[in-house]
C-alpha cells in the first residue's frame, strides 16, 4: 500500500490500483519573507525562476505554461528550499499541505507560504495498491466511507491542516 499524496492518473492507474480519493488540494507557493510581489495565481509567476519538484503533476503543466522564466526541478524539497533561501529561485513550488506543516514546524526560516495563492489545479489525493489485491482495496474503501460518514476522517484531516 501506499500511503502519499498521489494522484490518481490513467498512467498511474496502468501500475497500481487506487482508493476512493482522500482528500484533494494543489500546489502551493513558498517566497522569501523580503519578496513582497503579490502572488494569487500562476500567471503572478511571469518573469521569475520557480523551483519545484520531480514527479508531480503540476511540474509538467508549470512547464509547459511558459509563464515562469525558467522551471527548476528538484528531487528533494531540502534542496528547492536550500536555493530559494539564497536567492536563486523566486518561489518554491510544493504540495500545499506538505509546505504549511514545514512552515508551521519552523523549518521555513525567512520563508513563508503565499496566503492566496490559488493554484491552477486541485487534484484527487488516493492510497495506492497493487494491482491484483482487491481484497486490501475493498478493506480501504470500506474504511475510507464508514472515516467519511461518522466525521473521523474530517477530524484527522483538520488536525493536520489538510483540505
Amino acid at each position: 500500500m501506499i500511503v502519499a499524496g498521489m494522484t490518481p492518473t490513467p498512467e498511474r492507474e496502468k501500475r497500481i490500483s487506487f482508493s476512493q480519493p482522500v482528500t484533494a488540494f494543489g500546489p502551493g507557493l513558498v517566497v522569501r519573507d523580503d519578496n513582497k510581489k503579490v502572488y494569487r495565481s500562476q500567471q503572478d509567476l511571469k518573469g521569475d525562476i520557480v523551483g519545484t519538484m520531480t514527479g508531480t503533476d503540476y511540474t509538467q503543466a508549470l512547464i509547459k505554461s511558459g509563464i515562469p522564466k525558467e522551471v527548476k526541478v528538484y528531487d528533494s524539497p531540502a534542496d528547492m528550499m536550500h536555493d530559494l533561501s539564497l536567492g536563486r529561485i523566486a518561489a518554491g513550488m510544493n504540495d500545499y499541505p506538505v509546505m504549511k506543516y514545514h512552515e508551521k514546524s519552523g523549518a521555513y526560516k525567512g520563508m513563508h507560504v503565499v496566503d492566496g495563492y490559488k493554484p491552477e489545479h486541485i487534484a484527487p489525493m488516493a492510497f495506492g495498491v497493487k494491482k491484483g489485491n482487491d481484497k486490501l482495496l475493498a478493506d480501504i474503501n470500506t474504511a475510507l466511507t464508514a472515516m467519511k460518514a461518522d466525521g473521523t476522517l474530517q477530524k484527522i484531516k483538520a488536525k493536520w491542516g489538510m483540505p
